[in-house]
C-alpha cells in the first residue's frame, strides 16, 4: 500500500488493452499503466479526481484511448473522462455515472449511465435514477435507448448485435438489442437461488460468471443457453 510507483492506495478499477494493464486508484486520481509482467510503466493524474469526495467507479480502453467513470459528490469532478495517447485528459459529458462496456470485435466503448447528480434542500449528491445505453463516438456520449428506470447497470458485455447488462438493482442479466428492444433474462433470482450477494460480472469464451459474495458462490452462464 502507498503512493510510489507501481502501488496502490484503494484500486478501484482495472482494464487491459493489447499494450497495457490499467489500474485506477478510488481517490487519488492516479491511473497507472503496467506491461503483462506487472512492471510499471506510467501514470496519468487526474486532478479532478484527487478528492476524499470522489469513487471512481469503472475505466475501459479502446486500444487508442483510455476512459474512466467517477462518481462523487461534487458535481463538479463526477463524469466520464478520456485520456488520449498523449495523455491528455478531459472531461467527456455532463454528469453521467456508470459503467463501460467494449465490443470486443470493434473495440468500440459503450457507457451505461446507472446514476444521476441531485439537489434539493440542503441535500446533494447522486442516486440511482434515470439509466441508459449510450455509444462513445469521437469523444462524446451520444445516447442508443433508455433503460428501466432505476435499473443500476453495473456492468456492460457486447458481442455482435446483441447487448448484455447486468442491473445491480434487480440482480439478473438481461439481453437487448441495439435499439433497446429487450430480448431475453439470462440470469436472475429465482426460488431455489437467492443472490441478492451478485456484484460482480466477467464474460469469456461465450460463459457469464457471475460473484455472490453473499453465498461465497460462483454462477456461471452460457450465452448460447
Amino acid at each position: 500500500m502507498g503512493n510510489g510507483e507501481g502501488e496502490f492506495d484503494a484500486p478501484a478499477a482495472i482494464t487491459t488493452d493489447e499494450q497495457y494493464i490499467y489500474v485506477a486508484g478510488e481517490k487519488d486520481g492516479r491511473i497507472q499503466f503496467f506491461d503483462f509482467d506487472g512492471n510499471y510503466q506510467k501514470e496519468v493524474y487526474i486532478e479532478e479526481l484527487d478528492d476524499i469526495s470522489v469513487r471512481i467507479l469503472d475505466v475501459e480502453s479502446d486500444g487508442t484511448n483510455l476512459y474512466v467513470s467517477a462518481g462523487s459528490m461534487d458535481e463538479k469532478r463526477l463524469g466520464v473522462y478520456l485520456i488520449d495517447q498523449n495523455d491528455n485528459v478531459k472531461k467527456i459529458g455532463k454528469t453521467e455515472i456508470g459503467c463501460f462496456g467494449r465490443n470486443i470485435k470493434t473495440n468500440e466503448i459503450y457507457f451505461a449511465n446507472a446514476y444521476e447528480y441531485f439537489e434539493k434542500d440542503d441535500m446533494f449528491g447522486y442516486q440511482g435514477g434515470k439509466s441508459f445505453l449510450a455509444r462513445i463516438t469521437d469523444g462524446k456520449l451520444k445516447r442508443m435507448f433508455l433503460l428501466p428506470e432505476g435499473y443500476l447497470p453495473a456492468k456492460l458485455y457486447i458481442e455482435d448485435d446483441k447487448i448484455y447488462i447486468f442491473s445491480e438493482a434487480l440482480m439478473e442479466v438481461d439481453v437487448f438489442d441495439y435499439s433497446g428492444n429487450y430480448i431475453e433474462t439470462l440470469f436472475a433470482e429465482t426460488a431455489e437461488t437467492e443472490n441478492r450477494g451478485v456484484s460482480c460480472m466477467a464474460v469469456r469464451d461465450n460463459v457469464i460468471y457471475l460473484s455472490d459474495t453473499e453465498n461465497n458462490l460462483i454462477y456461471k452462464v452460457g450465452l448460447n443457453e
